[in-house]
């Protein structure tokens, strides 16, 4: 059986007074998730999202990828009910991707512009796919991908979790699936070194090749049946 050798690092940057990151690291669960600025309560979104996860996630020995999904819904539930008990949480939304790790099987979850890459000889290659405004935009055909990282509307996420009937779990789940949750399926063998970033970050701690960053595709995060 793999299992994950991990660390974890929280960094506020240069351009805010606070974070609002929360993430998880075991041997057999990564997360991360980012809360959407511009809204309320962010940092709750974010640690009720992990929180929710974790809680579901770590007891489950071999979990498939129904299984992963329906705990992605009660997280999205766990915001619905925290926005009805206080005014003050009400329209908080967070970001979240996430590795779960099975005996053999790696299984990648995700919602939002967090990332995921995979590490081969000193080489990112981004697995997911950022639901944003300017990646419609790359996948339209309609911007260079040379001014995605300074277009006005970058930061504008297309999904998210926020607890609303409209979100990608609840959109999907009298069909069977989560509408636009990315469960991504890998041998385990073949994840080889994986990071985890929020909010559309590039990594870190390796050698970065341009053409190899920014590049996920649908193909690539597509749907995997439970």
């Amino acid at each position: 059986a793999y299992r994950l050798s991990s660390g974890a690092r929280s960094d506020i940057g240069p351009r805010r007074s606070d974070n609002q990151d929360s993430g998880y690291a075991s041997d057999r669960l990564l997360l991360v998730a980012d809360g959407v600025g511009g809204a309320p309560a962010g940092h709750l979104a974010s640690s009720l999202v992990v929180e929710s996860l974790v809680t579901g996630l770590e007891p489950l020995v071999q979990p498939n990828a129904g299984q992963i999904r329906d705990e992605v819904i009660r997280a999205n539930a766990a915001l619905a009910r925290a926005g009805r008990e206080d005014s003050d949480a009400r329209g908080m939304a967070t970001t979240v991707t996430g590795l779960v790790m099975t005996d053999d099987i790696g299984y990648l979850v995700h919602v939002g512009d967090s990332r995921a890459y995979r590490c081969r000889d000193g080489v990112f290659e981004q697995l997911t796919v950022d639901q944003s405004w300017v990646q419609m935009l790359l996948d339209e055909g309609m911007l260079d991908p040379a001014d995605a990282s300074t277009h006005p509307m970058r930061n504008m996420l297309m999904h998210s979790l926020s607890g609303a009937l409209r979100d990608p779990v609840e959109a999907g789940r009298d069909a069977g699936h989560v509408g636009h949750v990315q469960a991504h399926r890998e041998r385990a063998r073949a994840l080889q070194r994986l990071q985890l970033v929020g909010q559309s970050l590039e990594p870190v701690g390796a050698a970065r090749r341009d053409d190899d960053l920014g590049t996920g595709t649908r193909e690539r995060a597509r749907e995997v049946p439970a």
